[in-house]
């Protein structure tokens, strides 16, 4: 890895024996990585108020491209953009979200 490369925290997701649901660990990558991870995957994302739609704090995204990796201003915490198909919202049209990483509870 060059020195100049940032070097940022993703959970890694790992096979849950029970099913395939995928749990997170922490270490280390870059944002080629972390895109590269997350481009053409279905995540769940925990969301910190209850959402209108589902009425949860779960919300089920299929990731169609990764824009961008940052750091938010507000939070200090790593954040994507990323264009989605939302899974809970049957024929909604592709959009952008940001979303934190750490917010990314599985992946498959």
């Amino acid at each position: 890895m060059s020195e100049t490369q940032e070097v940022i925290k993703l959970p890694i997701f790992e096979t849950h024996p029970e099913g395939g649901t995928a749990l997170p660990t922490s270490v280390g990558w870059n944002h080629v990585q972390l895109a590269s991870h997350l481009s053409g995957k279905t995540i769940q994302y925990t969301t910190s108020k209850p959402s209108t739609l589902t009425g949860g704090n779960r919300r089920t995204f299929k990731v169609m491209e990764v824009e961008d990796v940052f750091e938010s201003k507000n939070t200090n915490e790593q954040c994507v953009r990323v264009y989605v198909a939302d899974m809970d919202a049957e024929g909604a049209p592709l959009k952008y979200r940001t979303l934190h990483v750490n917010g990314i509870q599985s992946l498959t």
